[in-house]
């Protein structure tokens, strides 16, 4: 396990206590994050808009009906998750490309139930280490640039989550990247 899956892991545990969530992930990669998900024993569904991610990790996960968790292909604009039926959403690679960081996450709100938990590692800028970072971001298409972390803190506050909290992962490698996760507030 990684430092980055240790942190996300970390992150979920803190929202869970000792119950059983039902747990939305956005995959996009990562599969050492997803399978360390999966081993946690919540009740999960997978989404991804990557096809061949999606088929590759389901072949090494087992045939469907062993699986306990769902697989489903569908776009970040369109996620098969009803509203407020999610205790934690999971991004396993970084906040998607395309959009305002504080809306992208603002989108996924109402997926949660109230006090439900939103967890993203994402690539960051601070550091010696920053500014390889943003050279290398040219490289991990489909993900936000990496950006500052108190960026992304303002980011969370904007869409209206709170109890925010990030968590820096140790063997960080050549792009350093942050576990960050907030809460839904009551509607």
């Amino acid at each position: 396990m990684t430092d980055v899956e240790g942190a996300v892991l970390a992150a979920l545990r803190r929202s869970a206590g000792r119950a059983r969530l039902k747990v939305g992930v956005y995959y996009r990669g990562n599969p050492g994050l997803l399978r360390a998900l999966l081993a946690e024993g919540h009740a999960t569904v997978v989404a991804g808009d990557r096809f061949r991610a999606l088929f590759r990790i389901a072949g090494q996960l087992g045939p469907p009906g062993a699986r306990p968790f769902s697989i489903v292909e569908a776009r970040f604009s369109a996620l098969p998750f009803r509203p407020s039926s999610l205790d934690a959403l999971v991004l396993t690679g970084g906040l998607p490309d395309g959009a305002d960081p504080a809306p992208t996450i603002a989108a996924l709100t109402p997926f949660l139930k109230p006090g439900g938990a939103i967890v993203f590692p994402h690539p960051v800028t601070d550091g010696t280490l920053g500014a390889l970072s943003r050279v290398l971001s040219v490289l991990a298409r489909g993900t936000q640039p990496p950006c500052r972390r108190h960026a992304l803190c303002a980011s969370a506050m904007s869409a209206g989550l709170r109890e925010i909290s990030q968590i820096a992962p140790r063997g960080r490698g050549v792009v350093p990247w942050i576990v960050t996760a907030g809460v839904v507030g009551r509607r």
